[in-house]
C-alpha cells in the first residue's frame, strides 16, 4: 500500500506543481478577469459529474474484491461497464456544451457566445477523456499495481503543462489555451492505455452481465451522491462568487482555494489506496477489518496532514508572494487561513469515510455530504449578497466544519467505536501540530515584510518549513503518529496508534 500510495502522491504533486506554476502565467497573459471566467467554466464543467453514475470511482473497490476471489471475468465486465458509461455521458455532454454557450456568456459576460461555446466544448472533451482514463486507472488501483498508470499520468501532466505554456505564450487567447489543454489531456489518456498490458494479461473488456450492472450501479449511484455533494461544497462558492460578486472576485477566491485544496488533497493522499485495500481485507477477514483500519490509520494520516495545514496557514504571506510575486490587496491570506482551518477538520473524516465506502456503507457518507452541501449552499447564497466574498468564506467554514465533526461521531457509533477512540486518534496530531506552530507566529509576523520578492519569500518559507519540521518530526515520531517509513528511527512511545 505504501508503494501504491507513493505512486499516487507523485501523480498528484506533479499536477499541483504544474497548476501552481501555470496560474501566474495565466493571470499575466490573460488577466485576472479571464482567469476568473476559466475558473467559473471549470466549476460548471465539474457539475456535469451529475451525469456520471460514479462507476469509474467504484471500479477499484469491485476489482479488488473480484481479484481477491480470482474472478477475472467479473473484472473484465466491470471494465466494460465503465467504458460504456463514459461513452453514454459523451453522447449527452457534447450537445449540452454546444447549446449552453451563448446563454452562459450573457450571464457571465467578458466573452461572447461563440467563445463560451468553445470553452464549454473544450471542458467537455477534457471531462470525457479524464473519464476514460479514470476507468483504465481503476483497473490498476483495484489490482493494487498503480505504478505504471501513475507514471503515464505524470508524463501526461508534463505534456499538458508544456502545451498550456506554449498556448499562453504564443497568443492572448483563453479559447486557444482551452483546446491545447483538451489535446494534451487526450495524449495523457493514450499513455494510460499503453500501460494496461503491464498490469493485466489478455482481454481487458467484456460486455457486462446484469449481475455486474446491478452490483456496481447499486453501489456507485449511492456513492455518487457523496461525490456530487462534495462538488457542490467545493465548486458552489466559486460559481456564486462569479455570478453574484464578479469573475475577478471568483479569481481571487480561486487563488486562495487552490492552495487550500492542494493542502487538503496532500493530506488525503495517504488514503488513496484504502478503498481497494480495505475492500480486499473485508473479503478475507470480515467487517472487523473496518474498525482495525480506522483505528490504525487515522492517527497516521492526521500525523502527516495536520502539520501541512498549519505550515500553509502560518506561511501564507510567503506562499502567495513566492507563487504570484505579491500577496496584493485582495485578501487572499485570510481566506487561505480560514479554508486551511476548516479543511483540516474535514480531513479528519478521510479515513472513516473511506473505510465506510469500502464496506459498502455509502449511506453514511451520502447523508452527511448532502446535508453539508445543502447547508453550505443556503449559507453561501444568503451571505454572498450582503457580505460578498467574506460571507461565502464564513458560510463554507461553518457548514464544512460542523458537518465534518458530526460525521465522525456517527461513524464511531455505527462501528462500535467510542468517542474516546476518536479523540485518541485525532487529538495527538492536532495538538502537536498547533502547539509546535505557536513559537513561530511572532517571527513570521516580524519578518513578513521582508518577503517582498519571490526569492526572499522562498527563502523565508523554506526556513519556516525546516524549523517547524525540525521540531514536529521528532516529536511525532516519538508519539507514534507517523507511518513507519516516515518516522525517525528511535523507540516510540507505546500507544494505540503505534
Amino acid at each position: 500500500m505504501f508503494r501504491n500510495t507513493l505512486a499516487q502522491a507523485v501523480t498528484f504533486l506533479s499536477a499541483q506543481v504544474y497548476s501552481f506554476l501555470l496560474a501566474p502565467i495565466m493571470i499575466d497573459r490573460l488577466g485576472l478577469t479571464l482567469f476568473g471566467v476559466w475558473t467559473v467554466v471549470g466549476s460548471i464543467a465539474t457539475y456535469i459529474s451529475v451525469l456520471d453514475p460514479g462507476v469509474s470511482r467504484a471500479l477499484s473497490r469491485f476489482i479488488a474484491v473480484y481479484d481477491s476471489s480470482d474472478d477475472r471475468r467479473s473484472i473484465q465486465e466491470c471494465m466494460g461497464l465503465g467504458l460504456l458509461v463514459i461513452t453514454g455521458i459523451t453522447a449527452l455532454l457534447l450537445p449540452i456544451a454546444w447549446f449552453a454557450g451563448p446563454p452562459l456568456a450573457d450571464v457571465l459576460g467578458h466573452v461572447d457566445g461563440a467563445q463560451m461555446r468553445q470553452l464549454l466544448l473544450a471542458q467537455a472533451v477534457i471531462f470525457i477523456v479524464q473519464g476514460y482514463s479514470a476507468v483504465l486507472q481503476g483497473l490498476s488501483q483495484g489490482l493494487r499495481r498503480t505504478v505504471p498508470a501513475n507514471t503515464a499520468v505524470v508524463l501526461g501532466n508534463s505534456i499538458n503543462f508544456g502545451a498550456s505554456v506554449f498556448a499562453l505564450l504564443t497568443a492572448h487567447s483563453l479559447v486557444r489555451y482551452a483546446w491545447f489543454n483538451a489535446g494534451a489531456e487526450t495524449i495523457g489518456a493514450i499513455l494510460v492505455v499503453i500501460t494496461i498490458p503491464l498490469v493485466w494479461r489478455g482481454n481487458v473488456v467484456r460486455i457486462p452481465s446484469r449481475r455486474i450492472i446491478r452490483q456496481v450501479l447499486a453501489y456507485s449511484l449511492r456513492s455518487q451522491i457523496t461525490w456530487i455533494a462534495d462538488v457542490v461544497n467545493l465548486q458552489t462558492d466559486k460559481l456564486v462568487i462569479g455570478l453574484l460578486v464578479g469573475p475577478a472576485a471568483a479569481g481571487i477566491y480561486q487563488l486562495a482555494s487552490s492552495v487550500a485544496s492542494a493542502v487538503r488533497n496532500m493530506g488525503v493522499i495517504s488514503i488513496g489506496m484504502m478503498i481497494p485495500t480495505t475492500a480486499a481485507a473485508i473479503t478475507t477477514e470480515g467487517r472487523t477489518a473496518v474498525r482495525r483500519m480506522a483505528v490504525r490509520y487515522m492517527p497516521l494520516v492526521l500525523g502527516v496532514s495536520f502539520p501541512i495545514f498549519v505550515v500553509s496557514a502560518l506561511g501564507a504571506p510567503f506562499v502567495f508572494t513566492l507563487w504570484l510575486g505579491s500577496t496584493g490587496d485582495h485578501g487572499v491570506v485570510p481566506i487561505l487561513i480560514a479554508l486551511d482551518v476548516v479543511y483540516a477538520i474535514n480531513v479528519a473524516t478521510g479515513v472513516p469515510s473511506t473505510v465506510a465506502l469500502a464496506d459498502g456503507r455509502t449511506d453514511l457518507t451520502s447523508r452527511n455530504a448532502i446535508s453539508m452541501a445543502g447547508f453550505n449552499a443556503v449559507l453561501t447564497l444568503g451571505l454572498a449578497p450582503v457580505f460578498g466574498l467574506a460571507g461565502v468564506v464564513a458560510g463554507t467554514v461553518v457548514a464544512v466544519g460542523s458537518f465534518s465533526i458530526g460525521f465522525i461521531v456517527r461513524f464511531a457509533r455505527t462501528y462500535g467505536l467510542t468517542l474516546a477512540d476518536m479523540r485518541e486518534a485525532i487529538e495527538p496530531a492536532a495538538l502537536l501540530a498547533v502547539v509546535t506552530a505557536v513559537p513561530f507566529v511572532a517571527p513570521v509576523l516580524a519578518t513578513a515584510h521582508l518577503g517582498d520578492t519571490r526569492v526572499r519569500a522562498g527563502v523565508l518559507l523554506a526556513m519556516l518549513v525546516a524549523c517547524y519540521g525540525a521540531v514536529y518530526w521528532p516529536l511525532a515520531s516519538w508519539l507514534g503518529i507517523l507511518p513507519q517509513r516516515l518516522a525517525l528511527r528511535w523507540p516510540a512511545k507505546p500507544s494505540a496508534a503505534a
